[in-house]
Order: structure tokens, then C-alpha cells, then sequence
């Protein structure tokens, strides 16, 4: 009975360090993934802001029209 029951606790502890890591990469993994998906948009967002930047510093739109 008691090595039954050892076994089995073993078994329980084994699966929850298994779900453990798994779950940890997981989420350490979504938070990358975010992380960069943010970054590229500030990329974009910065971009455009230079450029938008740039045009109204020179009004080289405003030239042209």
C-alpha cells in the first residue's frame, strides 16, 4: 500500500514539474512575442512620425502645391 501510494505521488510530482516548465516557457514565450510585436509597431509608429516630421519642418508639400 504505501509504495502504491509513493508511486503515485511520484508519478503527481513528475507531471506537475512537467507543467511547471511547460507552462513557464509558455509565458515567457507570449511575453516575447508581445514585447516584439510592440517594438515593431513603435518602429512603424517612429517612421512615420519622421516623416511626418521631416514634411512639416521643410513644408516641402506645401512648396510643391
Amino acid at each position: 500500500m504505501y509504495i502504491l501510494v509513493n508511486i503515485i505521488y511520484q508519478m503527481v510530482n513528475l507531471i506537475l514539474q512537467l507543467y511547471h516548465q511547460f507552462f513557464y516557457k509558455t509565458i515567457i514565450l507570449f511575453i516575447n512575442v508581445s514585447m516584439r510585436i510592440t517594438d515593431h509597431f513603435q518602429y512603424h509608429q517612429s517612421c512615420i512620425y519622421k516623416v511626418y516630421e521631416y514634411v512639416h519642418e521643410s513644408n516641402t508639400l506645401v512648396d510643391i502645391l
